[in-house]
């Protein structure tokens, strides 16, 4: 079950940008950003992450689902921090 939640430094980086939950669901966490941002990922059967910020960036080389959910969730992260700096 706990690979439903996201990783605590990855909360802190999502309170920095306005998110507010204390223990957020992957599906939260990625439901904000597209309710805030208008960003969508998804991950492939062969566990590539892909993420449209306006630009698509595939994730590559995940050993898993959940890896490549987490990386896709790095990378949302990243693109709206600099989007705010």
């Amino acid at each position: 079950m706990n690979k439903e939640f996201v990783p605590q430094e990855q909360v802190l980086e999502l309170k920095k940008l306005g998110f507010d939950e204390p223990t957020p669901l992957y599906e939260q966490a990625f439901s904000w950003l597209k309710e805030k941002y208008g960003f969508t990922y998804s991950v492939g059967n062969t566990n590539i992450g892909i993420v449209h910020v306006g630009t698509t960036f595939l994730l590559q080389d995940n050993a898993s689902f959940e890896e490549a959910q987490l990386e896709c969730l790095k990378k949302l992260i990243e693109v709206a921090i600099n989007r705010i700096s």
